[in-house]
């Protein structure tokens, strides 16, 4: 279960998008530092996920931990207002990518995702199970095709350099750091409760280590074979339509659902009277 959570967390618009980046690095290169970035990431993913599985404690009551009751009450606050932006965007970005495929009006897919998680959040993580099942099998066989799509149709850019100013190794690898890193403050919200607290912080981050590279890798790929960093028009312009559709609507859905879950979980440490489900409702509506 918690593998699947994190897969569904690790296939995004956003990673794809980052992905793009390391275009100018070339392919070898690019690969090596979204890589060496995961690791990095991971490993600091993996110990804050074990200390939540460990104590049976949310991310932010872990925080408490370190910084004592007042001292979290600021960082709960904190990851509330950011877990707002982040599912703000990351609604923005889907229906953007969406509306460049069925040109009705942004708004129309904002409401359309809008609605589509608020029906995640109330089924409930404990009982997503065939849902997330069926999104899960949906998105990894969509994700295949995209693949084929991108490597074996496309031909590879002789002049990777058209694609920008190229960063430096480094920089690529803080880039790569950065998404797993992101999800630093909500990773104990699934693993608390976990039978077996090590297999699922394992699972999870092995799992969302290796999806976010994939996508990581599609991203640049897509840049590099296709010669465009807009994912959606590489979609169009393979004729992908619906099977377009479902990728961007459900792949922007599962991970945002976290982001909105664990801003209700986060606002339960601000106060016990405040439940978690009906702050995610209200995030997401925001």
């Amino acid at each position: 279960q918690n593998g699947l959570i994190w897969f569904g967390a690790g296939v995004s618009i956003a990673e794809i998008l980052t992905g793009t980046y390391f275009a100018p690095l070339g392919m070898t290169k690019g690969i090596l530092a979204i890589v060496v970035g995961h690791i990095i990431g991971c490993a600091l993913f993996f110990f804050a996920g074990l200390i939540g599985g460990r104590t049976g404690l949310s991310a932010m009551e872990t925080v408490k931990m370190s910084f004592g009751k007042r001292g979290g009450l600021l960082f709960a606050f904190l990851n509330v207002l950011q877990l707002v932006g982040w599912t703000a965007i990351m609604i923005y970005d889907g229906a953007l990518a969406t509306n460049g495929i069925f040109d009705t009006g942004a708004w129309v897919w904002c409401l359309v995702i809008g609605v589509l998680i608020l029906v995640w959040i109330l089924i409930g993580i404990t009982n997503l199970g065939w849902v997330n099942k069926i999104a899960m099998a949906a998105l990894f066989i969509l994700t295949l095709v995209l693949c084929k799509v991108i490597f074996f149709d496309g031909n590879p850019a002789a002049d990777t350099s058209a694609f920008g100013e190229a960063m430096s190794f480094g920089a690529a690898v803080e880039l790569a750091v950065a998404m797993p890193l992101s999800w630093l403050p909500l990773v104990s919200d699934y693993t608390r409760e976990a039978q077996k607290p090590f297999a699922a912080t394992l699972a999870s981050t092995l799992t969302y280590g290796l999806v976010s590279c994939w996508m990581y890798i599609i991203g640049m790929g897509a840049a590099i074979y296709t010669g465009e960093g807009d994912i959606a028009l590489i979609m169009v312009k393979a004729g992908l339509g619906i099977a377009a559709l479902v990728i961007l609507i459900l792949s922007t859905v599962t991970t945002t659902f976290l982001d909105a879950w664990s801003a209700g979980i986060s606002s339960e440490s601000l106060s016990k009277k405040l439940s978690g489900k009906w702050v995610a409702v209200v995030v997401t509506v925001i």
